[in-house]
């Protein structure tokens, strides 16, 4: 039984490939870029792999540097910023932050006793 089911699903995939291949080859009459549209699509790995990372002047081959580096890069892109608190319009900021807050949570906590 597996081996008419799986003679089955090979003339399927068969069956549908010739059919998008005849799409591609009726629409290279209207464009070239067609075939290429629809080619990524199919070939593309999942992910690219890196084999080699610049870092400022000296490039990274092995895998465990390149990782390591991807993570530090990453890390220090998505901290949370620090505010200066030498800077007047920074600590201004904060300050309504805070009273915004300071409301938000004051309404939450009326809503919740009604």
């Amino acid at each position: 039984m597996t081996r008419v089911i799986r003679k089955e699903i090979a003339e399927y995939r068969s069956s549908r490939w010739n059919i998008f291949l005849s799409s591609i080859q009726e629409s290279q009459g209207k464009s070239n870029s067609a075939c290429w549209k629809r080619l990524p699509r199919i070939y593309r790995p999942a992910s690219m792999p890196f084999n080699k990372l610049s870092v400022g002047n000296k490039q990274l081959t092995a895998s465990r540097e390149i990782t390591e580096e991807l993570f530090q890069h990453y890390k220090k892109s998505f901290t949370l910023p620090v505010a200066d608190p030498d800077d007047k319009h920074e600590t201004e900021i904060e300050k309504e932050y805070c009273e915004i807050l300071t409301r938000v949570t004051a309404c939450e906590k009326k809503g919740e006793t009604d």
